[in-house]
């Protein structure tokens, strides 16, 4: 009897764990897919990073997985959104269209942009939304950012244009950033990375902010490309430079009325002014003539 109870009572624990089995949900139900961002990683021209660099360009690589193992995700396409400072490449919307997804295949994006050296803010926010025919999914990401200089930029300024032989004045506003003095700073201006025009600085303390102008002239019409550049001495005493803003200037041609010189370089008014001058000068003369006319007549009366 004791027997037939164990026999019995194994059978029904079998058959209470086929139950519990047929009733636990599934991690892939048959007929729907699953996609999900799986992950990401960043990079910039030193290769993958784990921070966004203030004034650098970098690349976000998203990865989306399709988890289903039997069903094809179509009409994959996302939108991502950023904190503002955050440039996406030139003629980019923030929406990107990727197709169709593979049943369990994960596909790679990459997404190119540069962050705002007046950035100050310790991270970025990203939401990406992730639209197709399965279900919509949204993720948040939170990067780290930071800097390759001990400098936040506040704001900076290239002129677009500039006419030849006129002054150009390059600025920026910056603050020093951490708890450490920097010293041997300077303000350079280039074109193509030759040295135009520099401002020395000098010792500028943790915390303070600064504004200098740096003035260039240009002999030559035509598109000249110009950088700003901080210059300083890192704690081993190595000058780093840093890029704060670069742009492309239109020289224009001058404005002069005429080249020859001489009375060629008159205006309308200074010949009026000649004019006028000339009539006084005949007038005087005629004064004075008629003054020795009437002189030499009274003379030879009283004679």
């Amino acid at each position: 009897m004791r027997k037939r109870i164990k026999v019995f009572a194994g059978l029904l624990t079998i058959l209470i764990v086929l139950v519990f089995l047929r009733t636990v949900p599934t991690v892939q139900a048959a007929d729907e897919a699953v996609l999900l961002l799986s992950g990401y990683s960043i990079s910039d021209s030193k290769g993958e990073t784990t921070q966004l660099v203030r004034g650098e360009s970098v690349t976000l690589t998203l990865q989306l997985t399709n988890y289903s193992q039997e069903i094809n995700v179509e009409n994959v396409y996302l939108q991502l959104m950023t904190s503002k400072g955050l440039l996406p490449k030139f003629g980019t919307t923030g929406q990107y269209f990727i197709g169709t997804i593979p049943a369990g295949e994960t596909v790679s994006f990459e997404v190119e942009y540069t962050v705002d050296a007046s950035y100050e803010y310790d991270t970025v926010e990203f939401v990406v939304d992730v639209f197709s025919d399965a279900k919509s999914q949204t993720a948040y990401l939170s990067i780290p950012c930071g800097s390759d200089s001990p400098f936040l930029i506040l704001e900076s300024s290239i002129p677009s244009s500039v006419g030849k032989g006129e002054q150009l004045d390059a600025s920026v506003t910056f603050k020093i950033l951490g708890e450490d003095n920097v010293s041997n700073v300077s303000v350079i201006v280039t074109s193509n990375g030759v040295p135009l025009s520099s401002n020395f600085i000098g010792i500028l303390t943790a915390g303070a902010t600064k504004t200098q102008k740096t003035s260039v002239s240009f002999t030559e019409a035509g598109q000249v490309p110009v950088e700003i550049y901080l210059q300083y001495s890192d704690i081993t005493g190595q000058k780093k430079a840093f890029l704060v803003d670069s742009s492309n200037v239109t020289v224009e041609e001058g404005h002069s009325s005429n080249s020859q010189g001489g009375w060629g370089d008159l205006s309308v008014q200074d010949n009026a002014g000649i004019n006028k001058l000339a009539l006084l000068a005949i007038a005087g003369i005629t004064i004075l003539l008629i003054s020795f006319v009437v002189i030499y007549i009274l003379s030879k009366r009283r004679r």
